[in-house]
């Protein structure tokens, strides 16, 4: 870092380092402050690859030196600058400002950053920043809407202006490009098209007249479209959605989100119905990762007993669905060192246990849900 005097018009302004708003009568009194004893704290400034600054940190002064520019030429030639390394202008930023201030898009572009090109864990950014692992979710999710462009990124757009909330952005991320389409035009937009309708809601809000939508209505709307509106089926949505909760950190690693749709029977149980009243079952082994499901083509589910009628069976429920694979250990802890030869037999014995699931087993419900598991894994 080197303090350096800079003319004004060297000086750029960049919107993914601006602040998240401003105030008319805060900027007035600054200009003020600004024209009478100069300016007090340098700004932060880094060199730009094809020349001129851009400003870290000092927008609103310098905008307030422009403005008196304007009307007084001579003043202000050149203002103090701390000038930092261009690479570093995210971290620069975020150290100069608190991280509320910061759009949601630019929280979610700091985030990636520092992930990918520091190679900071999103876990200690948590904490860094001081959110939950689940919230810091939610901004790679923004990133990614970002990254997929077109309507997904004008969402973020509405999103910045608190028109529509940030805080689920995967109940965007599962649609189609048509699906976003029909979701706006149909229950936000006017009569007009998506685009058109964006950005009259984005200019409104920017003019004070901000119209804000719960997020319970957002997710109501963006769950019950056809399935052709989707990314992927209800089941491997279902599934997904599950395993991110896991992630985040909302659910214990030992248990499964009731949101996981249809269950996933636990397989270490002894046949349902046993043939011939005679003869007394045969113990099974408990199944474990390297057995499979080789009984399964033993099941009979609607055998009797010595002539008694049928005992009804409950559907698989939900807070069974991951009773079995729990026990594979997919996620490790943090600091449980795994070699890869050990993780790598534990999806083989997955893949294979659920392709064997899928294929071979009477329960329908059973089947769809190894099969959705199967396509996740793949």
């Amino acid at each position: 870092m080197k303090l350096m005097m800079i003319h004004p018009d060297e000086l750029q302004l960049r919107p993914e380092l601006s602040r998240s708003g401003s105030a008319k009568q805060f900027e007035e009194r600054l200009k003020s402050s600004i024209e009478e004893i100069g300016i007090v704290e340098p700004i932060k400034a880094a060199p730009l690859p094809e020349g001129g600054y851009v400003v870290i940190d000092g927008m609103m002064r310098l905008r307030a030196v422009q403005a008196i520019r304007n009307s007084q030429p001579d003043r202000f030639q050149t203002i103090a600058a701390y000038i930092f390394d261009y690479e570093r202008r995210f971290e620069i930023r975020y150290q100069s400002d608190i991280y509320q201030d910061l759009l949601p898009s630019q929280l979610a572009m700091l985030v990636e950053h520092l992930h990918r090109a520091e190679h900071v864990r999103k876990i200690d950014i948590a904490r860094y920043i001081g959110v939950s692992p689940a919230t810091l979710r939610n901004y790679t999710g923004l990133w990614r809407l970002l990254q997929r462009g077109g309507l997904f990124a004008r969402i973020v757009d509405l999103m910045d202006v608190e028109v529509i909330p940030s805080s689920n952005p995967y109940a965007w991320l599962r649609l189609t490009a048509s699906g976003m389409r029909k979701v706006i035009e149909d229950n936000f937009s006017e009569g007009e098209s998506a685009e058109t309708w964006i950005e009259r809601a984005v200019r409104r809000s920017r003019q004070g007249d901000k119209q804000r939508f719960p997020i319970k209505l957002v997710e109501s709307i963006t769950d019950m479209l056809p399935p052709e509106y989707y990314r992927v089926g209800e089941e491997v949505r279902s599934v997904k959605r599950g395993l991110g909760q896991r992630k985040g950190g909302t659910l214990p690693a030992s248990e499964t989100s009731a949101s996981s749709g249809h269950g996933l029977k636990h397989l270490d149980q002894p046949d349902l119905g046993q043939r011939g009243g005679s003869q007394k079952p045969v113990p099974k082994e408990t199944v474990g990762i390297d057995e499979g499901s080789k009984h399964l083509s033993q099941i009979d589910p609607g055998q009797t007993e010595r002539g008694a009628a049928p005992t009804p069976k409950a559907p698989a429920g939900a807070d069974d669905i991951s009773d079995h694979f729990s026990q594979l250990n997919l996620w490790p802890p943090q600091d449980e060192t795994v070699s890869a030869s050990t993780m790598s037999a534990d999806f083989r014995d997955a893949v294979k246990h659920l392709s064997k699931v899928s294929r071979r087993s009477p329960d329908p419900i059973l089947r769809t849900a190894a099969k959705s598991l199967l396509e996740y894994l793949k």
